[in-house]
């Protein structure tokens, strides 16, 4: 698996200090992965060929749930490939519930 590094994170904080100008943001979108064990013909994702090497790294996810929960977001859409696949999605379904982020998607 693949390590989160700090410049990643310095990036997040770059971000989340811009978001706190912006009055609320109530929803966001988070895709986890790409891998799919479905082929439905319209997907936007059939491009990507369904790839089971592009899946976020847990810690990533749980630093962006951080980030979602800072910016105050109650809403969230959990898109991938297929998100139910996606080998970390209990640690980050826990992370998200900690939150106070209670409106979970999967699309």
């Amino acid at each position: 698996m693949e390590t989160h590094d700090a410049s990643s994170r310095k990036h997040l904080d770059i971000y989340a200090d811009k978001a706190y100008n912006i009055s609320r943001i109530r929803g966001g979108w988070l895709t986890v992965n790409r891998a799919c064990n479905l082929r439905c013909g319209w997907c936007y994702q059939k491009d990507t060929e369904f790839d089971l090497e592009r899946t976020m790294p847990l810690p990533l996810a749980l630093d962006l749930a951080s980030f979602f929960g800072d910016l105050g977001v109650k809403n969230l859409c959990l898109i991938g490939g297929e998100p139910t696949i996606y080998p970390h999605l209990l640690p980050v379904l826990e992370k998200l519930s900690v939150l106070d982020i209670r409106d979970i998607r999967s699309i």
